[in-house]
């Protein structure tokens, strides 16, 4: 890379003294958590989000109880110029066909390099498939005229936030660095040893990827062997939950996974595809992600088809959907499974109802649907009620006693042979 114009140590100094400003790129769940994790260490935090609206809002105070002021914030890149490190969290995602989709991480990477100034860290936090921070990011940003290693420094970070869990708040993980070279490393390291508990660097950016997507493949297969684990006891007459409990007694090489109607989100159902997209690139086969992202992707529909079934052939059944985030106790449903299986009862002729006492309201196939008040007198008038994603708010005592039928691709419930069914 050449001699280096930049002394790494200088920057590291204004890391450790905190005179550094941690510049945040994509102000979605990701960004504002590492926003608030730098702020929360003493370092000044400049917000940047190419949406006026995003900017606007977090402006006038719409932004997470445990995010305090920005030091600034702004829609134009321009802003950079007071910025030494800059994180991506840039939004990602892939194509019908399981082709990645990482414009949006290229087209912040190319607004960094027309602002990126000599001694700047630039880290890559967004889940992206191996190969994206050399191929995609390092390109855009020496495009510059600067050189990483040299004038600037580059490496992959990725995020590993639980959104909505209280047991891993964003600083007790621990953070993987891989740097363009080691002196990049070495500095994105020093960056982040004050935001976690450990800092585990390793030799490279593809290695961080690959390990990123290795690990949300991890819990796709494995939720995906739940999911099966569901089927076969809904078809035996037995409890999956105690089941895995009792699985779940064993005190090595074991790890509970639960089932639902699906894998859910955008970053735990992306990862198969990027890993998948990787393997293919490099000559490689990988049956078993194959098969876990071919059941997922045929719950929604089974799930749907199957409460129908157990109305018989009633004229459109009105069906309840309890929990249509994409997980218990958040308010996000972005890649829920609750949309799909909606879509498929609405295109079978069923009328859908919902409720979410996060999600007040939800727009499926254009139309509008709100949360229903979750009562005796809603579950006695609905045909059948699908629990979905078991938030804890939702009484699911309430649900047993007083629906007709019931659809439990979660296992949450007991089995009662009479109104409670598996898929």
């Amino acid at each position: 890379m050449g001699t280096l114009t930049v002394s790494a140590d200088s920057v590291s100094f204004r890391i450790r003294s905190r005179e550094a400003t941690v510049a945040v790129v994509g102000l979605g769940v990701v960004g504002l958590a590492q926003a608030g994790v730098f702020m929360r260490a003493g370092f000044r935090v400049l917000g940047i989000d190419v949406s006026s609206e995003c900017v606007a809002a977090l402006s006038n105070g719409a932004r997470p109880a445990d995010i305090d002021d920005f030091w600034k914030l702004s829609d134009r890149f321009e802003s950079l110029s007071e910025a030494d490190c800059v994180i991506i969290a840039a939004p990602t995602s892939y194509q019908p066909d399981g082709t990645p989709d990482v414009s949006a991480v290229a087209e912040a990477a190319r607004d960094i390099g027309r602002n990126l100034h000599p001694g700047m860290l630039v880290v890559l936090e967004s889940t992206v498939p191996p190969g994206t921070t050399r191929e995609v990011v390092l390109p855009a940003l020496e495009a510059s005229g600067l050189r990483a290693g040299r004038d600037f420094f580059l490496a992959f970070s990725p995020e590993r936030i639980d959104p909505g869990s209280t047991a891993h708040p964003v600083e007790s993980i621990p953070k993987l660095v891989g740097g363009i070279t080691p002196q990049c490393a070495a500095v994105a390291s020093e960056l982040y040893r004050f935001v976690a508990p450990q800092v585990h660097t390793v030799s490279s950016p593809e290695i961080a990827e690959l390990a990123k997507v290795f690990e949300n493949t991890f819990r796709f297969v494995n939720i995906s062997l739940a999911n099966e684990l569901a089927l076969m006891c809904g078809a035996m007459g037995l409890d999956v939950q105690e089941v895995i409990d009792a699985a779940s007694t064993k005190p090595f090489a074991f790890m509970a996974h639960r089932p639902g109607p699906g894998v859910g989100g955008r970053c735990i159902p992306m990862a198969p595809h990027y890993l998948s997209w990787a393997a293919e690139r490099a000559g490689a086969e990988l049956p078993v992600t194959a098969a876990a992202i071919e059941l997922n992707d045929a719950l929604p529909r089974r799930v749907a088809q199957r409460a129908l079934a157990l109305l018989g052939d009633k004229t459109s059944p009105a069906v309840l959907l309890l929990g249509v985030a994409y997980k218990p106790n958040i308010d996000d449903t972005r890649g829920s499974v609750a949309l799909a299986v909606a879509a498929e009862l609405l295109s079978s002729g069923a009328r859908v109802l919902y409720h979410d006492p996060h999600v007040p309201s939800l727009t499926i196939d254009g139309e509008t649907l709100q949360s229903q008040p979750l009562d005796a007198r809603l579950l006695e008038r609905v045909d059948a009620a699908i629990l979905l994603c078991p938030h804890t708010a939702i009484d699911l005592d309430l649900v047993a006693r007083h629906t007709r039928v019931i659809l439990d691709p979660t296992g949450r419930l007991r089995p009662d042979a009479e109104r409670v069914f598996g898929v």
